[in-house]
Order: structure tokens, then C-alpha cells, then sequence
């Protein structure tokens, strides 16, 4: 048997699993798996909360997402990494010459 020593939830509405882990004494990360803004209830705290409900660590899509984790959000995340970047970010640093064509193009992301 292979010992579990991170466990990856896929939803933050069962925080009592979180709890259950991590007083096993194994550490909770969560990847990023929807918008992670100033202005989004589950991430944005202005009272602190017991860590022990909340993952040890978040890895996110870019670094734009760490800074919501600030000195002003009282979310009890020890740490927070940028384990990659939005593709929408990619193509905003790219040339556009591709667009010189005169076709109309049609430029989306999930």
C-alpha cells in the first residue's frame, strides 16, 4: 500500500474532510479549478477563520491570483503558488500578425 501523504480535495464545500486530514497530520493542497478574485466569497476573508478547515497550500493559474491572497485577506492559506499561467495571458504577449490575413478571427478560452 502506498502511503497518502497530500491529498487534493476537488471542492471546498466539505471543510470537515479538510479538518478529518490534516489532524491525520496530512497536508491539504487545492489546485485552483475556477476564478480566484478579490471578489469572490470563498477565497476573501475580512475575519480569520481556524486554519485547520482550509488547505495548507492553493496552487493557482498565474501569479495574478496570488495577490489576492494578501495582507488584507484574512483566507488562513499558508501558502499559495503559481504553478502556470492563463492562455489568454500567452496570446496577449504575442504578436498579432497572424491577424493581418483580413479574415475575421475569433480569439476564446474556458
Amino acid at each position: 500500500m502506498v502511503p497518502l501523504d497530500n491529498w487534493v480535495p476537488r471542492d471546498l464545500k466539505d471543510l470537515r474532510v479538510f479538518r478529518a486530514f490534516k489532524e491525520a497530520g496530512i497536508k491539504v493542497v487545492e489546485v485552483q479549478h475556477g476564478v480566484i478574485s478579490s471578489n469572490h466569497h470563498a477565497y476573501c476573508y475580512l475575519k480569520s477563520f481556524d486554519p485547520v478547515q482550509f488547505p495548507d497550500v492553493i496552487l493557482t493559474n498565474g501569479q495574478r491570483e496570488t495577490e489576492v491572497f494578501d495582507a488584507s485577506n484574512a483566507f488562513p492559506v499558508s501558502q499559495v503558488i503559481p504553478v502556470g499561467s492563463y492562455i489568454i495571458d500567452h496570446y496577449a504577449q504575442k504578436s498579432f500578425d497572424l491577424m493581418s490575413t483580413g479574415k475575421p478571427r475569433i480569439l476564446f478560452t474556458l
